[in-house]
């Protein structure tokens, strides 16, 4: 019986935290990549590229 009560507090921690969390993770990127131009997208790759060489700015 406590392995069903461990289980059912697993499932409803992960629908009430995990689900929306993912949810809203994936609205935040789509929203990014949709509201994204040219110059925002080399600004980024630049960033990207500043960071794996060490350097900060």
């Amino acid at each position: 019986m406590l392995a069903y009560w461990t289980w059912e507090t697993a499932e409803w921690f992960a629908w009430l935290f995990l689900v929306p969390l993912a949810f809203y993770s994936y609205v935040i990127l789509l929203t990014a990549v949709d509201s994204s131009t040219p110059q925002t997208i080399e600004k980024l790759t630049l960033c990207s590229h500043l960071n794996t060489s060490g350097k900060l700015f």
